[in-house]
């Protein structure tokens, strides 16, 4: 009897301690008190994450972990101060639910209090120095809301500013204080500069394959300058944009007794100068079913040692599976050098030619040769890059007469020209931008006074906008206008049907067939002509669904107009829909399904609907 009341026991105790110790799930997350931030906001700083909607389908909500929860909460603080509310509280609560004690719901708690502004701010300074430069570097202002972090972040750029000034055994402290009646901070600096230090000798080490004046060239630190901690943060992003050290380390030597003159050493790790690479590429195009690239490329970073690089690629291209037939091979040389007459201006000189290889669909070889000099200047955000191009094409196979006209056909030509393009990029991520934007401006002078084939210019510029949407988490609202005009530069020509603006396709208009929107010929083929107004708009909301995979809605507007008198807005094609893009590495990976919703009478009747698979965001 005694036996059984004990086995009894037992099985009550482990049934009591299996409801105990069970592991809470967390079903929802919500947030009391929040006023100044958002429900959107809050979940974006966190680390723990409100239960997704399918977690509901497969019943796998994510375990309740307290130290995550008090982690968040201070989290959670720091927010709050960093916006003034010094007094802010948090705590949590868990509250089971009635139909399963084991699945909570986690509610956040939050006492902001009231905000606190800066009162007055205040610096003493070992020796006098001008204190309207002084006050401006803290980049903090009386009356504006106060910050425990922006004032650490104020000393820091009150440190920076003094080392800046010559002073590298400088010392500065920050202490401040509130006042609880009046809700208001005092903040005070107080500043011992130490003794002035000019830079004197500079070291390397580590150069095993550079020579010695390359670093010398990127170095803004001279002997015989006021130090300055600026001009070493400057030389190692210099040394580092070069492309050719691993790493870069740029300190003072010697300085335990303060001297006057403090020695650099700048201490690098080179890169390996060659490298080789291959890629394998698969696609299809409307002239071939199947075709297969392979490419492969060799190239050199530090040409003796000079910092100039010089790469060789050579690519191949066959048609596999409906046809199995050779159909292009190439050779491309290029050459860098980062700095042009003195300056660091990279230039870059391009030499290509292509044998060309006659095909079942052309019978002939047409062989391509050119080059092209460019010249780039980065500043920040904005680059600014221009250059001259030159390319001749030659048909061998047939007669002479004959080669003038499949030159004509396919527009084969002799072209030479002048490019300018600007562009300002403030993009967080090229590949998966979620704030900023990219603006381009770009002109192409072809022929005129240069000679050959061609003579015209083309003008272009392109901005693209993206924007976090607070109301919706992580989701992006994305858009671009597009405007591109043409013209004639050489009087008595046109600008050939090869070279005009067409639209329409995964990139720009969607729902159509690629290149497929512009001015045609009024016959039963309507043969696609071109023309010389583009305009392009788009916008898109981007949000993510679950792992790495997104969704977007989009809508496209779009149209080519033969000349600018042609312009009218009632011509403009549209088309919305939906799409799915898997996050790679590489970039995203893309699939549309559009509508048309704006069409003109004689295009085809299958620009109705369209699916589109492709790589990476139109913009």
């Amino acid at each position: 009897m005694n036996i059984k009341n004990n086995w009894k026991i037992l099985f009550a105790i482990l049934i009591l301690c299996t409801n105990v110790f069970a592991q809470k799930k967390l079903v929802n997350l919500k947030f009391v008190g929040n006023q100044q931030f958002s429900e959107w906001e809050l979940l974006s700083a966190l680390n723990i994450k409100k239960p997704k909607w399918y977690h509901s389908i497969f019943g796998n909500y994510p375990v309740v972990n307290k130290r995550r929860l008090e982690t968040n909460l201070k989290i959670i603080e720091s927010m709050y101060k960093d916006k003034g509310f010094l007094d802010v509280k948090t705590n949590y609560r868990l509250n089971p639910l009635a139909t399963d004690t084991n699945k909570v719901v986690a509610n956040i708690l939050i006492e902001q209090g009231t905000q606190y502004r800066i009162d007055y701010i205040g610096i003493d300074i070992t020796p006098d120095m001008d204190t309207g430069e002084l006050y401006r570097s803290l980049k903090i202002n009386q009356g504006e809301i106060f910050s425990p972090y922006k004032a650490e972040q104020a000393k820091n750029n009150l440190a920076n500013y003094i080392a800046d000034m010559g002073y590298p055994y400088y010392s500065v402290n920050m202490e401040w204080a509130k006042d609880t009646n009046d809700f208001t901070v005092d903040v005070h600096f107080t500043v011992e500069c130490g003794k002035l230090a000019y830079f004197g000798d500079i070291h390397y080490k580590g150069l095993r394959n550079t020579k010695k004046f390359l670093l010398r060239r990127e170095t803004v630190i001279n002997k015989g300058d006021l130090y300055s901690r600026s001009a070493m943060k400057k030389t190692t992003e210099d040394l580092y944009s070069t492309g050719l050290f691993r790493i870069v380390s740029v300190e003072l030597i010697d300085t335990l007794q303060h001297p006057d003159t403090v020695n650099v050493l700048i201490s690098v790790v080179e890169n390996k100068r060659g490298w080789y690479g291959f890629s394998f590429n698969l696609g299809a195009s409307k002239q071939y079913d199947f075709t297969t690239e392979l490419v492969g490329e060799w190239g050199h970073r530090n040409i003796f040692g000079n910092g100039q690089s010089i790469t060789f690629r050579a690519s191949a291209e066959a048609e596999l599976i409906s046809r199995w037939q050779f159909l292009a091979h190439g050779y491309e040389f290029k050459f860098t050098e980062p700095w042009t007459l003195g300056k660091k201006l990279p230039s870059i000189l391009t030499f290509y030619f292509e044998p060309g290889v006659k095909t079942l669909q052309y019978p002939y070889r047409v062989q391509k040769m050119g080059g092209n000099l460019n010249l780039i200047k980065s500043i920040g955000v904005f680059t600014h890059s221009g250059g001259i191009t030159y390319e001749r094409a030659d048909i061998y196979g047939v007669p002479e007469d004959e080669a003038d006209e499949i030159k004509q056909e396919q527009g084969i030509v002799i072209s030479r020209g002048l490019n300018y393009t600007y562009q300002r990029d403030t993009r967080d991520d090229p590949l998966m931008p979620r704030a900023g934007s990219l603006v381009r401006f770009n002109t192409d002078f072809v022929g005129g006074p240069l000679g050959g084939d061609e003579h015209y210019l083309k003008i272009g510029s392109t901005w693209s906008r993206y924007i976090r949407i607070p109301f919706w988490r992580d989701a992006i609202f994305a858009n671009r206008l597009k405007i591109a005009v043409m013209g004639k530069t050489k009087k008595g020509t046109d600008v050939s049907i090869h070279n005009r603006l067409v639209t329409g396709g995964a990139n720009s208009v969607r729902g159509f067939d690629e290149l497929s929107i512009g001015p045609r010929t009024q016959d039963t083929l309507r043969t696609m002509l071109g023309g010389k107004v583009l305009f392009l708009f788009s916008a898109e909301i981007r949000y993510p669904i679950i792992w790495k995979l997104w969704g977007h809605t989009f809508i496209d507007l779009g149209q080519v107009w033969s000349e600018w008198k042609d312009v009218n807005p009632n011509d403009i094609r549209a088309s919305t829909g939906m799409g799915l893009a898997f996050i790679t590495p590489l970039g995203p990976l893309r699939v549309d399904y559009a509508m048309v919703v704006s069409k003109h009478p004689y295009d085809p009747e299958q620009f109705s609907r369209k699916w589109h698979i492709t790589f990476m965001y139109p913009y």
